[in-house]
């Protein structure tokens, strides 16, 4: 490699959205350079809820690594003591630790030819007219194109201007080990607590021999938040007493509203766009979905600068941004509102949860966001049938 190696496509950061696009980019023959700051396989900080939605863009069967299916979800408002239960036949959300998914996928874009580097961070970025150079430790690469799919400290964010508001959201979780009556408790479901902490959630995810659990609250709440204390009390209600614990902890950048995603010649993906989803902070299946879309659109456009960021921008917004201002309105209900989310949740409960669960598995889509008012409001005008 010198400094005269053009790539048609760098991406750096080696999760679910970079590795992804490598993969389909270098499956199409494009000349792929994959960067990542760490050695991989890396840990990373994560529920590790894969959901329906994101299969159908996945490159790889992720069987091999699929820690548990989880063809149950339970969820339960806990500052309304409601409890709801969905099932389906097939997996709801399947469970991966993401070093094993993460390494599985970056190896699949080595195999279809992406030239891999990892302990490679980037230090800086420039912009040209017809190249983006990417400076590391010890050598500049160049490429026609750039998908940022850094992460939500993305140095291309920082690098190139971020001028996307968005919010961050710290979270908070925990690798527990516990005894085999605790484990088979909560094996076979994963579980959403919503209102065990002020404006988020508490999750229980079981993977094959251990149980993730963690908590993720709005920035915007008011007053301090302890979240070490809180999720050693959300533990306690759950029952569950650790014999061993691993703590992590992290920040999800969600964005507030659509805008550009590219800077000249370099695409935004996963948590460097802040695509992470407003309600559950979910962002595996963005980040899978916006890397395919960012090799795509690429490819589509063959690699010309304006047909191919336009392109991209429609995908996602046709693919995730169709829903924003639904997931926006319900993501402040969920957490700005209480007592009108208790209220919903009351007499309409298990409607919802049946229906975000056919949304998980990728059979159903958030309403438009005109049509979930007339939801809503419809659903104030109903009388409660009663039990």
């Amino acid at each position: 490699m010198t400094k005269q190696t053009i790539y048609d496509a760098a991406v750096i950061g080696a999760g679910p959205a970079g590795a992804t696009a490598a993969y389909y980019l270098a499956r199409a023959g494009a000349k792929t350079l994959l960067l990542e700051k760490e050695a991989v396989p890396r840990y990373k900080t994560c529920g590790g809820g894969v959901t329906g939605r994101a299969l159908s863009f996945l490159p790889i069967d992720i069987e091999t690594v699929t820690e548990n299916h989880c063809y149950r979800v339970e969820m339960t408002i806990a500052d309304a003591n409601l409890h709801f239960v969905t099932q389906r036949k097939q997996p709801v959300i399947r469970m991966v630790m993401r070093d094993r998914f993460d390494a599985a996928l970056v190896r699949a874009a080595k195999d279809r030819g992406a030239e891999l580097h990892t302990g490679c961070p980037v230090l800086n970025i420039r912009s040209g007219n017809d190249t983006v150079e990417l400076m590391t430790k010890d050598c500049s690469f160049f490429a026609r194109f750039l998908i940022a799919a850094d992460g939500a400290l993305s140095v291309a964010v920082k690098a190139l201007g971020d001028r996307h508001h968005r919010y961050r959201i710290p979270t908070l979780e925990y690798e527990v080990q516990v005894d085999d009556d605790t484990f088979n408790r909560h094996r076979a479901a994963a579980r959403f607590d919503f209102g065990s902490i002020p404006r988020g959630y508490g999750w229980v995810f079981p993977k094959s021999k251990h149980l993730s659990i963690g908590l993720g609250t709005a920035l915007n709440h008011k007053g301090p938040v302890n979240l070490h204390e809180c999720l050693r009390q959300y533990m306690a209600s759950l029952g569950i007493q650790p014999l061993h614990i691993e703590r992590h902890g992290f920040i999800i950048p969600i964005r507030t509203h659509r805008g550009p995603l590219f800077h000249g010649r370099t695409l935004f993906a996963g948590d460097a766009a802040g695509l992470a989803d407003p309600i559950t902070a979910e962002g595996i299946s963005p980040a899978v979905i916006s890397g395919y879309y960012a090799a795509e659109s690429l490819l589509h456009a063959n690699f010309d600068q304006d047909a191919a960021t336009d392109l991209y921008q429609q995908n996602v917004e046709k693919n995730l941004f169709c829903d924003f201002r639904t997931k926006q309105l319900l993501a402040h209900l969920f957490y700005g509102a209480p007592a009108l989310r208790n209220y919903l949740f009351r007499h309409h409960g298990q409607r919802l949860c049946e229906t975000v669960t056919d949304i998980q598995l990728g059979e159903k889509s958030y309403p438009s966001f005109p049509a979930i008012l007339k939801i809503l409001a419809k659903m104030f005008l109903l009388k409660p049938s009663k039990p």
